[in-house]
């Protein structure tokens, strides 16, 4: 499987901290290892976990889009209040 290493993070403030960490191990606050879903991704595709929202720092449903290009992995996610 390959390295999963964070290039970007939500936050300005938290992309100093997250810059080069390996997440691919890390769950979502359910226990899911999203990460290692999105990673296996061929072209494109949805994954649904449970992430904290900036906008009232508490766990909500997540859907993200992440389409694959090249190497690299681009996403958008949505919190479903």
């Amino acid at each position: 499987m390959r390295s999963m290493r964070t290039k970007l993070h939500k936050s300005i403030l938290e992309l100093a901290a997250a810059l080069g960490k390996n997440d691919l191990n890390t769950p979502d606050a359910g226990g899911k290892l999203f990460i290692k879903e999105i990673v296996a991704i061929d072209k494109d595709g949805w994954v649904d976990y449970k992430f904290k929202s900036p906008a009232d720092n508490r766990i909500h449903d997540k859907s993200s889009y992440v389409v694959r290009v090249g190497d690299f992995l681009v996403g958008a996610g949505a919190y479903k209040y």
